[in-house]
C-alpha cells in the first residue's frame, strides 16, 4: 500500500446499480480521470456507522473543538405515526442538509418526549440521554 498513489478528488457521484445489491461510487480527480469503484450494499451500513464520526472528527480538527459531541442546527424535522402499532417515525434534516429518520417504539417515544420536557423546563440542568430503553411499567413503579 505504501506505493499507493493518492488523488485529490473534485468532484463525486453515487449510481445503484439495477440489481440492487451493489452501488458505485465515481470519484472525479484533480488531472480528470474518472475512478469507479463498485460496492456491494452491505457496506452502506458501515459508511453510515463511520461516516458521522469521521465528519465530527474533521470539524474537530479543522475548528479545534475538544467536546465529544458535534451537533448541526436542524433546518427541518416531522413526526409521524407509524402505521398500526405504537411506534412513531421522526426525520430531521441539518443545516447540511443531511437526513436522518429514527423510529420510535411507543414506550421509547414517550422517554424521548419526557427528556425534551425535563431539558426544556426552566433552571433545568443538562440532561444526557445515553440510551433510551423501554422500562415494563411494572418496574417503573
Amino acid at each position: 500500500m505504501s506505493n499507493t498513489k493518492t488523488q485529490q478528488v473534485q468532484l463525486g457521484s453515487v449510481e445503484i446499480l439495477p440489481s440492487g445489491e451493489s452501488f458505485v461510487l465515481g470519484l472525479v480527480a484533480s488531472d480528470q480521470q474518472v475512478h469507479r469503484m463498485e460496492l456491494p450494499s452491505w457496506t452502506i451500513h458501515q459508511l453510515m456507522r463511520v461516516l458521522p464520526r469521521l465528519d465530527a472528527a474533521l470539524l474537530q480538527a479543522r475548528q479545534q473543538i475538544t467536546s465529544d459531541l458535534v451537533a448541526y442546527p436542524v433546518t427541518r424535522w416531522s413526526v409521524e405515526r407509524t402505521g398500526a402499532s405504537s411506534g412513531v417515525a421522526l426525520s430531521v434534516r441539518d443545516d447540511r442538509r443531511v437526513e436522518s429518520a429514527y423510529l420510535f417504539e411507543g414506550d421509547d417515544a414517550r422517554a424521548l418526549h419526557a427528556a425534551f420536557g425535563e431539558a426544556l423546563a426552566p433552571q433545568a440542568e443538562p440532561v444526557r440521554i445515553v440510551e433510551l430503553r423501554a422500562v415494563p411499567s411494572s418496574a417503573a413503579a
